[in-house]
């Protein structure tokens, strides 16, 4: 299966996990999220959507370092 999905194990056991404001936000429907493209900063998402770089990390556990995110990352902008 790992094969067939281009995914290991441990990416499954690490999903991100929803912290309670998101998972708020989720269910009222009021979330807004955008899929990283090559050559993005946070910075430049950040500046996009009329947030900060703090409130960006807050959101998405999964950043961990502002200087790196990833291309096809689903993240949250608002």
């Amino acid at each position: 299966m790992e094969k067939l999905n281009n995914v290991n194990e441990n990416e499954f056991l690490n999903a991100e996990k929803l912290t309670d404001e998101a998972m708020a936000d989720v269910a009222g429907g009021t979330a807004k999220y955008y899929i990283v493209k090559k050559g993005d900063t946070l910075t430049k998402i950040a500046n996009r959507y009329g947030v900060t770089r703090t409130q960006l990390m807050r959101w998405n556990n999964r950043i961990t370092d502002p200087d790196y995110i990833q291309a096809g990352w689903q993240i949250r902008v608002g």
